[in-house]
């Protein structure tokens, strides 16, 4: 089936926090409300997405209503990824995000993200905090980290 092009009117609903969109009454409401529906979604070398659509969302992407968003495209330039990932360090670092995850006895390191998400050195200073593990990326089993799950 060939995709469709739908003229934009500016209204797109970014779903998060997951890649996959839910079916059912959440994405018919999205859809009658905005003009399309967007999620933030991994690929590969090859322009490929690195997970399978259903065929709800696949239908709406032939019809041009949804929108996978690589998230390599979000950052224009160095300098944006850079002031992203100073942001970011400062948001875990600060006391009101400590103090909303409560003690660290209770953290739980098991909500995944995949590897194309973040920076290397991001995830690592994320991962000394102790709100993420890479260890299944360093296997090689997996292109997923984990991170604490209320910080997904």
């Amino acid at each position: 089936m060939a995709k469709r092009t739908v003229q934009k009117t500016g209204r797109t609903l970014l779903y998060y926090p997951t890649i996959k969109v839910p079916s059912g009454s959440w994405l018919k409401q999205a859809i009658l409300y905005w003009d399309e529906v967007a999620s933030i979604v991994p690929g590969d070398w090859h322009e490929e997405t690195l997970i399978p659509f259903t065929p709800e969302i696949e239908y709406l992407l032939n019809e041009g209503v949804f929108r996978p968003i690589r998230p390599e495209s979000l950052a224009r330039s160095w300098d944006d990824v850079h002031e992203f990932e100073k942001e970011i360090r400062a948001l875990v670092g600060s006391r009101g995000f400590t103090r909303m995850l409560g003690p660290k006895s209770g953290w739980i390191v098991d909500a995944p993200i995949h590897i194309n998400k973040i920076s290397k050195q991001l995830v690592h200073h994320i991962e000394e905090l102790g709100l993420a593990s890479t260890r299944e990326a360093r296997k090689g089993d997996s292109k997923w980290y984990t991170f604490e799950r209320r910080t997904d």
